[in-house]
């Protein structure tokens, strides 16, 4: 009886400790099976990230960055406004043609002197101015009561073309402004040929108003007193026509020729006369 009754304690131990086993390997939890150094990894379960390689310590990201909920808008919308193209105003565009105007003016201009330069370039005029002299009838206002007379030489270089001069107007300038103006004879010069015109020109006249009260009045009798001397331009415009009879063409062209700084001396501070001692001076043409 004694070794019966042990008998059956010892199974019932066998049979609880069975039980613990086998209680305990459902609760542990499914362990994967270890592959092989080297073998691919197999691919991952569909709807989660996939898991990191055992063979390196590079960790990938659990989860891709969730995308914002639907209906969510920012705070601070920006608002975008387009503007068209700026308007031209009329006055810019009638200033812009005008400006395109005077270009095309210009250029056409600058072509036309440059074509003749080539055809008539060596046949241009010269002028000089040979003397000017300056008569004062009262010296308490020499420049409301003066004359002068200038003499000018003009010569023809050419050897093929006669210049006829069908227009010459002078003009006598203190400082910018304009004492008086006087027309010269029309006249004609053969090949190679010169010769001399006069202007006269006095103050005052019938151009000249409140002279009293102008600075440049002031101004010649302090330039008079001071150095002796006053220093006068004279501005010439003549038309000239190019002609050869040996050629049925001509060319008419308007010349403006400049005669700076024409110094005229009184040799003592109570003399009524002065006169350019300079010799011939070369006038220079600004424009052909």
């Amino acid at each position: 009886m004694a070794s019966s009754s042990s008998e059956e304690d010892q199974n019932s131990v066998k049979s609880r400790t069975t039980t613990t086993e086998s209680s305990q390997a459902q609760q542990q939890p499914h362990q994967p099976e270890q592959l092989p150094a080297g073998y691919p990894y197999p691919p991952p379960y569909q709807g989660y990230p996939p898991q990191p390689y055992q063979g390196n310590n590079y960790q990938y990201a659990a989860a891709a960055a969730a995308p914002p909920q639907p209906g969510y808008y920012p705070s601070n919308p920006q608002t975008y406004v387009l503007f068209g193209p700026p308007q031209r105003s009329l006055a810019y565009k009638l200033g812009r043609a005008i400006l395109v105007a005077m270009i095309v003016l210009f250029l056409g201009m600058s072509f036309m002197s440059f074509l003749a330069w080539l055809v008539y370039g060596t046949d241009i005029p010269e002028f000089h101015a040979e003397s000017l002299e300056m008569k004062i009838s009262d010296m308490n206002n020499m420049a409301l009561n003066a004359t002068w007379t200038a003499n000018l030489n003009v010569k023809n270089p050419s050897h093929k073309y006669e210049v006829s001069y069908d227009f010459v107007e002078a003009t006598l300038v203190y400082e910018d402004h304009l004492l008086d103006t006087n027309y010269a004879t029309p006249f004609l010069l053969a090949k190679q040929e010169r010769k001399s015109f006069s202007s006269g020109f006095q103050t005052p006249n019938a151009n000249q108003k409140n002279l009293v009260r102008a600075i440049w009045v002031k101004d010649m009798d302090k330039e008079r007193h001071e150095k002796e001397s006053i220093s006068f331009d004279l501005r010439i415009v003549v038309n000239v026509e190019f002609s050869s009879k040996d050629h049925d063409r001509s060319l008419s062209r308007t010349l403006k020729v400049l005669c700076a700084d024409l110094k005229v001396v009184f040799s003592s501070p109570g003399d009524t006369v002065g006169k350019f001692q300079d010799g011939e001076k070369e006038c220079l043409i600004l424009s052909t």
